[in-house]
């Protein structure tokens, strides 16, 4: 048996085919509006994100690609829901006030990937 390379995991596909694929290697397509909320870089680094929680944080050889784009949607989504474009943002800025520690709790074993978004909403 062939070792898996170390900055690799192992995607499975719907039909049950195993593909080892590093970070660099991922590609996401997007369909319908959502291609024009975020560039091509910033997906690529959500992607190294989900790919690095799935690898060291969870510490997995092994993820499907239904997981992959499961998470990498909630990665996604927490960053573009309330997505304005800075001309028709109206809302003034003000201070307000979190529980930091219940934000933390409430991220589950998602730690920084879901912790950042939901600090940002």
């Amino acid at each position: 048996m062939i070792a898996l390379a170390s900055d690799c995991l192992l995607f499975k596909t719907p039909n049950g085919e195993s593909v080892p694929y590093s970070a660099d290697m991922v590609s996401i397509e997007f369909s319908g509006d959502a291609a024009q909320l975020f560039d091509a870089e910033f997906v690529q680094h959500a992607s190294k994100a989900v790919f690095h929680y799935f690898k060291h944080d969870l510490g997995r050889l092994t993820v499907s690609v239904g997981e992959f784009a499961g998470a990498l949607e909630s990665v996604l989504r927490g960053f573009g829901v309330n997505a304005v474009s800075p001309e028709n943002d109206s809302t003034k800025r003000g201070v307000i006030e979190s529980d930091l520690q219940r934000l933390a709790s409430e991220s589950g074993k998602g730690c920084e990937l879901f912790f950042f978004p939901r600090l940002r909403d």
